[in-house]
């Protein structure tokens, strides 16, 4: 069998479908064997669809958030937090944030995302409020920490009182 060099318009095909098409689709566009449609993904760098699309996966997302994966599912399901399906290589799909997106929803659901467990520059680009909203968070937990903290001294003299 001859080897069947790919044109510039095979290989931008191949880049675009990438994610969005199953491999075995691609090969049958391209009149190619699937094998040589992943060796080209290798040789181009884009084995991975992960890696080379900048988003987030489901998993990923939650991971940076501290919370379940499922949490970030609900989001997906009930509060409009953007993704998409995309499928690698074969078989497999995964659900990805864009990290725009994301921030453009935390900026309308704050109330949803604990943003001081959220690793400064986990996920970028991180807007500049954040960082405001990351204050508010210690400052509030502070007042209530001082508030529990006079809360209990009082108990306690009451407490000291009664029994003396």
């Amino acid at each position: 069998m001859l080897y069947k060099r790919w044109t510039t318009e095979e290989v931008d095909y191949l880049k675009v479908s990438v994610g969005n098409k199953k491999v075995p689709v691609i090969a049958n566009q391209l009149r190619r064997t699937e094998k040589a449609v992943v060796a080209k993904m290798k040789r181009l760098g884009i084995s991975q669809t992960k890696s080379h699309t900048g988003m987030l996966t489901m998993n990923e997302l939650a991971k940076h958030l501290h919370v379940d994966p499922n949490t970030v599912k609900n989001w997906i399901d009930n509060h409009h937090l953007k993704s998409s399906v995309k499928i690698t290589r074969t078989t497999r799909k995964f659900t990805f944030i864009n990290p725009e997106d994301f921030w453009e929803w935390a900026g309308e659901y704050k109330s949803k995302v604990n943003f001081q467990k959220i690793d400064q520059h986990a996920i970028l680009p991180e807007p500049e409020w954040v960082e405001d909203e990351r204050k508010k968070k210690r400052e509030f937990c502070f007042l209530q920490k001082v508030d529990h903290q006079r809360d209990s001294a009082n108990v306690m003299s009451h407490l000291k009182g009664t029994f003396l």
